[in-house]
């Protein structure tokens, strides 16, 4: 299903472009600006890697911080998981009220977002293309599924 990697390629794309660091992730709730700072910047200069090398370098930024951050970070990832089976789920009910051509276009979407050698940058492109090449009434129908 392509809402995971299209979250975290969304999320990259919007620091790159609006030049903003988001709020931090709840792992770092409290923590100090500089190890913020620090991870935002990871993030920001992630758009060159590919999903596996984002998540290696998260892991290996995230165990040289304190056990407060590792624990919460150990929380965050089984929290994200299952979200992401919530996801799947709901992309599923979705997708039985999809028309023939948002079916087809889901699975094009879906095929980026899962390529794993991708790089977010890569896989932003790809998916604002496609969406863009697709007719208004197929993009709102699949936009429209994915707001809720």
């Amino acid at each position: 299903m392509f809402f995971k990697p299209l979250f975290v390629v969304l999320a990259v794309t919007a620091c790159v472009v609006y030049s903003q660091a988001p709020p931090p992730p709840p792992f770092l709730v409290g923590a100090p600006a500089s190890t913020v700072n620090e991870f935002n910047q990871l993030l920001a200069t992630s758009g060159g890697l590919t999903d596996p090398q984002i998540d290696a370098a998260v892991d290996a930024w995230v165990a040289k911080q304190s056990d407060d951050i590792k624990s919460k970070h150990e929380q965050f990832k089984q929290e994200k998981n299952k979200q992401q089976e919530a996801a799947k789920a709901a992309h599923a009910a979705a997708l039985a009220n999809f028309s023939p051509e948002a079916k087809d276009a889901d699975a094009k979407l879906s095929a980026i977002a899962d390529n794993l050698s991708l790089t977010a940058q890569d896989k932003s492109q790809q998916i604002q293309q496609l969406l863009g090449s697709l007719p208004a009434n197929v993009r709102q129908e699949i936009e429209a599924s994915m707001q809720g």
